[in-house]
């Protein structure tokens, strides 16, 4: 496996395709039918039509490739993507990527993943090994799609996500999730479309929205609570409890008074929310106020005194120490790295 970018770097579809056709040498075609500028749809192709990689530009804010290739050399490269969020799914092969050092992917041959690479960071894309079938398609959308996509629902979504959705996700993240049947299909629909002009471009935009709305419903769900060992009964009112305490996490209500509201006692209480979330009352309370923390300081210009006080903390020192806890910076370093 190579162990970083083979080829050049490359800014923009057209230029990865070059990229892909220096790195792998004789066999391999470039077939552009438009200019990226007007929605690129670039032909990537070796030995035969059929053993293709295709890139299209379906918007400003989305790019989808669709890859039934088999590389005939060891490759890393660097594709687009920077800042934006790629979403990766795989029905055959296997490919990795490398960031930083870290080598990350999944030897499942279907599987589904996010990556999120901020700007810099990026050391190489993928990482792709000779003769392996590459079947999968991956998506690249901006920020902004992904954040109304997920619109009030980012709460139930991973700590990393939230940052990503709200624009102030500090360095590389990346998750698996379950590939389902809904996936699976749509990635199948794509690869098999025949290669025409025309109606094509909003054929894949239907489908490229298709998967970013499957990717972000299975990210969530992965998140959803266990609840075994509960009656249908008590596993609803502590889900009550949990939604009271995300619309009061800056000053929940004391246990004796949550589990009164809900109608349970505070024993079941405690012992079901652990069991169903994989987290105290408390620890939850303190990561949604940890989370509204990094927001506000990354994107907002209130003094840090006020930040602190908003959240329920009467002295700016056990708030610093708190954020220092949490995400391994100050407050006030985190506001000047998002100020620059």
């Amino acid at each position: 496996m190579p162990a970083g970018p083979a080829a050049r770097v490359s800014d923009n579809f057209s230029d990865f395709a070059q990229v892909m056709k220096s790195a792998h040498g004789r066999g391999v075609s470039i077939q552009s039918m438009q200019s990226e500028a007007d929605g690129a749809t670039i032909r990537l192709a070796y030995d035969n039509a059929a053993n293709m990689m295709e890139m299209s530009r379906l918007s400003d804010d989305i790019y989808l490739v669709a890859s039934n290739f088999v590389p005939p050399s060891d490759t890393g490269v660097k594709s687009i993507g920077e800042d934006w969020i790629r979403f990766h799914f795989r029905i055959g092969g296997k490919s990795f990527s490398h960031f930083n050092g870290q080598t990350v992917g999944n030897d499942n041959a279907k599987s589904a993943s996010l990556f999120f690479h901020p700007k810099n960071e990026l050391a190489c894309d993928w990482l792709l090994n000779t003769g392996t079938p590459l079947h999968f398609v991956a998506l690249w959308c901006t920020r902004r799609v992904f954040s109304d996509l997920v619109g009030g629902e980012a709460l139930g979504l991973p700590f990393a996500c939230r940052q990503i959705a709200s624009g102030v996700a500090p360095s590389f993240h990346y998750q698996a999730t379950t590939m389902t049947s809904g996936m699976y299909r749509t990635v199948q629909e794509v690869l098999q479309a025949p290669p025409q002009t025309g109606l094509r471009r909003l054929y894949l935009q239907s489908k490229a929205y298709a998967l970013l709305y499957e990717i972000a419903s299975q990210v969530k769900t992965d998140m959803e609570p266990v609840k075994s060992g509960l009656s249908e009964r008590d596993a609803a009112r502590v889900m009550q409890a949990y939604e009271i305490l995300i619309d009061h996490f800056v000053a929940p209500p004391g246990l004796d008074r949550l589990a009164r509201l809900v109608g349970v006692n505070r024993t079941k209480l405690a012992e079901g929310f652990r069991e169903m979330f994989g987290a105290s009352i408390g620890e939850l309370c303190n990561e949604l106020r940890m989370d509204q923390a990094w927001h506000m300081l990354s994107s907002t210009e209130r003094p840090i005194i006020d930040v602190a006080l908003s959240l329920g903390y009467e002295h700016q020192a056990n708030f610093s120490t708190a954020v220092k806890r949490r995400f391994g910076q100050t407050p006030r370093e985190i506001r000047q790295a998002s100020a620059g």
